[in-house]
């Protein structure tokens, strides 16, 4: 139950920060940012958030479920706007693809030099 009342305080916190800073992103996504950051000054993963996110984690499904609803509701109105949000959608999508390989790559390149580091004090 600690759990979920911290994630939850979080969320609420982010939410009062993005609305009283108009910053224009999701509270959710400043949260996540939040808690990335937390956990990786701390170098591990608290159990009682470890649980509440597992919980969490197995009912996803349903979280997606306002999603679906809220892209029926635009196609079914659509405008002139749709066209537009498609291609930032996709453009979006694009830039994130070709990054998470730069990104991927790189971690890649770091854990084998770690590795080469290793091999080398441990001789």
């Amino acid at each position: 139950m600690q759990g979920y009342i911290v994630l939850f305080s979080i969320l609420v916190t982010c939410d009062l920060v993005i609305e009283k800073s108009f910053i224009s992103i999701p509270g959710s996504i400043l949260g996540l940012v939040f808690l990335f950051i937390y956990f990786l000054f701390l170098k591990k993963v608290p159990q009682c958030l470890e649980e509440a996110s597992g919980t969490l984690l197995k009912h996803l499904p349903l979280f997606l479920v306002p999603v679906g609803v809220a892209v029926k509701d635009l196609i079914q109105n659509i405008d002139n706007n749709l066209l537009v949000m498609l291609g930032v959608s996709i453009t979006a999508l694009i830039i994130a693809f070709f990054m998470t390989i730069f990104i991927l790559s790189l971690s890649k390149k770091a854990l084998k030099n770690k590795e080469q580091q290793n091999s080398q004090y441990a001789k």
